[in-house]
């Protein structure tokens, strides 16, 4: 599972919102916690995980800007995957429920 960066070019110009990328994966996340039989996130959490997904998008490069999303040839770059979400709020008290639960979703 991957948490790249979907975009389009419309006419030469790119369409990426970090915000909606951000919601998406913290929806997703809290699919997982259901699938883990765990109650969703609480504000708390939300707040943590959205703070660590700006964190670990600017560790790949990627921030608010559109063109963020592509490297100096042009290229996109790689995002970050599930797996690099998981290693990145590892050791994160806030986030404790939510690493289980990603262990727990990897290791299947």
């Amino acid at each position: 599972m991957t948490l790249d960066n979907k975009h389009s070019r419309n006419a030469g110009k790119t369409e990426f919102n970090f915000q909606e990328k951000k919601q998406a994966i913290v929806s997703t996340v809290n699919m997982i916690m259901e699938k883990c039989g765990v109650a969703p996130l609480n504000i708390m959490e939300k707040a943590t995980l959205e703070q660590r997904i700006t964190e670990l998008y600017a560790s790949h490069g990627i921030n608010e800007d559109p063109e963020s999303i592509y490297d100096s040839k042009g290229m996109l770059k790689n995002g970050p995957s599930i797996n690099d979400l998981e290693r990145f709020i590892r050791g994160d008290q806030q986030l404790e429920r939510v690493h289980k639960c990603l262990v727990f979703i990897l290791a299947d």
